[in-house]
């Protein structure tokens, strides 16, 4: 599994920090990537800030793109409706320097390479966040495939995060 997302990653626009979506069954599915890790961070802190969890069809991983060093997402890290100390430290161990500003922010699908749309929704889905669409998710827990032109960024997020 390791090795697949490195050889996504080689084929990407280098960012200093990627969010991977990994799909129990179908692998590495979806890649968020930006600069600012704390704009990931914000991604995923909304939705649970709401009372969301990590699915468990689903693995998220931060990834230090520089030294391919990763970090597995969990519920623990966001436990009090913000970002915990511990994983702060662990960015921190990391990469010393994760304070930048931010980048492009650049969704893709891993599978095919394709670049995906953020979409619009709700400005309260995302705190910092451009406005996105909401399209409905399969309820096998997967977000989509090619016949579903329609994943943005929002929708892999609901049902990653639900």
């Amino acid at each position: 599994m390791l090795e697949r997302i490195r050889a996504f990653f080689n084929a990407q626009k280098t960012s200093r920090w990627s969010l991977y979506f990994i799909h129990q069954r179908e692998g590495l599915r979806y890649a968020l990537h930006e600069d600012a890790v704390d704009v990931l961070l914000g991604y995923l802190l909304a939705p649970i800030k709401r009372g969301k969890r990590i699915s468990p069809d689903w693995e998220l991983h931060l990834n230090f793109n520089l030294e391919h060093k990763s970090i597995r997402l969990v519920d623990a890290f966001f436990a009090k409706g913000d970002i915990s100390r511990n994983l702060r430290d662990l960015i921190a161990v990391v990469d010393s320097g994760w304070m930048v500003p931010r980048s492009e922010l650049v969704f893709m699908d891993a599978q095919t390479s394709r670049q995906l749309p953020l979409g619009t929704a709700d400005q309260a889905f995302v705190d910092r966040a451009p406005r996105r669409t909401t399209t409905s998710a399969r309820g096998n827990g997967r977000v989509g495939d090619d016949k579903d032109a329609h994943v943005t960024l929002a929708s892999v997020l609901r049902t990653v995060i639900h």
